[in-house]
């Protein structure tokens, strides 16, 4: 095709000519879309002339238009795995509801918040055009539910967040969000138990590796603690994607001022 076969489209040259300033307009001959700018220029005196200048733009928007749908199906995909993950979080809440042993209860719960914490990764990234997320928003989320699930009626448990507000993919992010999801719920559940306290992460970009700690002040590790020979399901999830997944490192053990403190350090991913 040949914008030749048609006439330019120069609806907007005279308020160009009018207004003396210059325009850009982007109009489709066919399956051609092209851009027109115009550019006066004054001579003095009262006289005057203008440029125009078309630019073939046909791949530009295709490009554009490809992205956009990219976009729209990758957002639509993520929502559907999060209404899915919900799904499945909901027959084991009916389960546990179900079942009259406390032990099964608890480890359907268990279950439940790891699916919740990657139910909540793809739900956010499905509101937003990038493929990112803030660690800060994980956390702020994650501690909201698991205080809701885990406190005691009258229990007080205060969550902070210090630091960089770092963006992280979504890929990575999934990983991050049930890390800190077992983290958190060993400082409720073991480190805190039936007493109030605060729970504190602190996150860190230097020079593009991302250092997290999460703190609590309950009542520590016991002195013979090894984390490698720990057979606690959440620890091991922990490690596992620390070093396999992130190819990170953890520290974990007692703070001096009493509580836990683990100390995680990874590579930011693109």
């Amino acid at each position: 095709s040949s914008i030749y076969g048609s006439s330019l489209k120069l609806s907007f040259v005279k308020k160009v000519l009018t207004e003396r300033q210059g325009a850009i307009s982007e109009e489709i001959y066919q399956d051609i879309v092209v851009r027109q700018t115009v550019i006066p220029v004054s001579f003095g005196r009262g006289l005057s002339r203008s440029f125009l200048f078309l630019k073939d733009m046909t791949r530009e928007s295709k490009q554009q238009q490809a992205l956009l749908v990219k976009n729209s199906v990758i957002k639509e995909i993520h929502h559907r795995v999060k209404n899915n993950l919900q799904t499945v979080a909901g027959l084991l809440r009916m389960e546990a509801r179900r079942s009259d042993s406390n032990e099964v209860k608890k480890a359907l719960q268990e279950g439940i918040s790891r699916i919740e914490s990657m139910a909540l990764v793809h739900d956010i990234v499905s509101h937003y055009d990038e493929d990112y997320i803030s660690i800060r928003s994980i956390y702020d989320e994650l501690s909201r539910l698991l205080k809701n699930s885990m406190l005691l009626p009258k229990q007080q448990v205060q969550c902070d967040y210090i630091g960089d507000d770092i963006i992280i993919s979504s890929h990575q992010a999934s990983y991050v969000s049930l890390i800190i999801n077992e983290l958190i719920s060993n400082s409720i559940e073991h480190g805190l138990g039936t007493q109030d306290g605060h729970i504190t992460l602190s996150v860190q970009d230097n020079n593009q590796r991302i250092l997290i700690t999460l703190g609590d002040d309950g009542k520590g590790l016991p002195e013979s603690f090894s984390l490698d020979a720990s057979k606690r399901l959440g620890l091991q999830i922990i490690r596992n994607l620390v070093t396999h997944e992130l190819q990170g490192t953890i520290q974990m053990g007692n703070h001096q001022s009493g509580g836990t403190i683990v100390t995680i350090d990874f590579e930011k991913g693109e």
